[in-house]
């Protein structure tokens, strides 16, 4: 079935891919440095790098998510809302309102 108006979806194979042989790596590392007993020189560096993988591929992620939502919102403007039809009359709260 062809999804209409929406951009095509990208797979992200590739970057996938190399995160995963990226952490995979640095893992490898990490515990060839806790066999050899220099931990204390490569730990810290080694999980900050596979931080920085995991949130910088989710934080791709949630851009092409927030374009993707840009895209579908029915104002044009991300969180912007939608001015009510002609003739509409203004929504008022309950007059037991506390606010």
């Amino acid at each position: 079935m062809k999804r209409s108006g929406l951009p095509a979806k990208s797979s992200r194979t590739f970057s996938k891919r190399m995160v995963c042989i990226n952490s995979a790596l640095a893992w490898a590392v990490l515990v060839y440095s806790i066999y050899s007993q220099q931990a204390a020189a490569v730990a810290v560096s080694a999980f900050g790098f596979i931080a920085t993988l995991g949130a910088t591929y989710m934080g791709v992620g949630h851009m092409d998510l927030r374009q993707l939502l840009f895209l579908l919102a029915p104002t044009g403007g991300y969180g912007m809302p939608v001015d009510p039809p002609l003739g509409a009359e203004p929504h008022e709260p309950p007059k037991d309102f506390a606010g």
